[in-house]
């Protein structure tokens, strides 16, 4: 009897040093989730960040594009404003 009572604490014990390691091993994963965690956090604030540099230079590409536009316009209305002063 005695020996198996000293061979249920031994297993005890073992389980208990068991427990602890997996305690461990499960702090160090939480660790690793949460940090995994930040850093997609990270990835997609930098995205969004990125899409907005983005709109934003498709916008300053449109306007210049409509600014030169609207600058040869100016040029043919002023040519065909001239012209239209000299055969007068």
């Amino acid at each position: 009897m005695n020996e198996v009572l000293a061979k249920l604490k031994e297993m005890d014990e073992r389980f208990a040093t068991q427990d602890k390691r997996f305690d461990k091993q499960d702090k160090r994963l939480d660790r690793i989730e949460k940090r995994l965690d930040d850093l997609t956090i990270e990835v997609v604030n930098h995205s969004e960040r990125l899409q907005r540099i983005e709109e934003n230079m498709v916008t300053k590409m449109d306007f210049n594009i409509l600014l030169g536009r609207m600058d040869e316009m100016l040029v043919l209305f002023k040519k065909r404003d001239l012209a239209a002063f000299l055969f007068v």
